[in-house]
């Protein structure tokens, strides 16, 4: 329930703010899409989940995941304004087939520490048209990325001070990453 609520509160059919409504109206200009409907996330201003009709990828050679990862880096590139980050801040998560289309997953990146949950998304048909997409990274990011306590040291504290019941409970890694993981 809590999950839903928060959803139902961070998402919007309309951008929530001005800046929004030119980044929509922009990207309306520059590609003459048809039936542009979407999500948009009230806190980053950015679009959470977009879809429309007639987006293609300028797809060279065949369409592959290899071929997905430069078109989509390449719509990127052309695009910061609308997913809110530079390319450079994104490295490829997967680029997997799935039925008819293919589902392309960027990760976000803050000085090449992985953003837990920043991505940009990526939803296309094997035609090359894009059927869906969206940005849930997290702008704004100034933060220290240098450990503060030793490996060891975190290990110890986590088993100290925190409770952990392996039948509800699970071990992430041992990766460094930007974020706090929120579950209801």
């Amino acid at each position: 329930v809590v999950d839903t609520l928060f959803q139902a509160s961070l998402y919007v059919a309309q951008p929530p703010t001005h800046e929004a409504a030119l980044i929509r109206d922009e990207f309306l200009e520059r590609y003459h899409v048809g039936g542009l409907q979407g999500q948009w996330n009230t806190y980053t201003g950015l679009p959470h989940r977009l879809w429309c009709e007639g987006l293609h990828l300028p797809i060279t050679g065949e369409l592959n995941g290899t071929s997905l990862e430069a078109a989509t880096k390449v719509f990127l590139t052309d695009n910061q304004y609308l997913f809110g980050i530079s390319p450079k801040d994104l490295v490829l998560d997967s680029a997997k087939k799935t039925r008819n289309r293919w589902i392309v997953i960027w990760t976000q990146t803050y000085q090449g520490v992985p953003v837990e949950y920043g991505r940009v998304d990526f939803r296309v048909h094997q035609d090359g048209i894009v059927s869906l997409f969206g940005s849930d990274i997290f702008p704004g990011i100034k933060l220290s990325t240098d450990p503060q306590l030793t490996k060891d040291a975190a290990f110890s504290n986590a088993a100290t001070e925190l409770t952990y019941n392996p039948e509800t409970d699970s071990y992430r890694s041992e990766e460094r990453r930007v974020g706090k993981e929120c579950r209801s």
